[in-house]
């Protein structure tokens, strides 16, 4: 829990969050969840889910960015290459690889009791409606 608090205000305070791991779906999908993660607000700076090599230099910018790489490209190209400094400027997540075995289930949807709740718009649209036609 505390590690996805950090990463909220990371994103809200708009620090660089480089995602890392070895599978490109994967990481797609954190990035995906990371700039969702802030809703109603928007991540409105550069956010590229899938850093190709050829423009690994983008993970050095100054500025902001919500970006992910595979665990190849960070051990070959940011490395060594990478200062003290900078790394410590950004936000790291590295995401386990699928050879390591977690027992941890993060939502099991089976144990939850009885049904999902349900939410009805129509409800509150007429919740709202007979005040504003008061008003008119």
């Amino acid at each position: 829990m505390e590690t996805l608090l950090n990463l909220f205000a990371s994103i809200l305070l708009e620090n660089s969050v480089i995602v890392v791991g070895d599978n490109l779906k994967d990481v797609t999908g954190v990035i995906m969840g990371l700039k969702q993660l802030v809703q109603p607000l928007q991540w409105c700076l550069t956010m590229v889910p899938i850093v190709p090599c050829d423009l690994i230099d983008t993970v050095y910018s100054p500025f902001p960015i919500l970006a992910g790489i595979t665990i190849n490209e960070y051990k070959e190209f940011l490395l060594d290459t990478m200062s003290e400094e900078e790394i410590d400027s950004k936000t790291w997540v590295f995401l386990p690889s699928k050879t390591t075995e977690s027992s941890e289930v993060i939502v099991d949807l089976a144990s939850l009791d009885g049904p999902l709740p349900q939410f009805s718009f129509n409800n509150i649209r007429d919740k709202l409606a007979q005040p504003w036609g008061e008003l008119k």
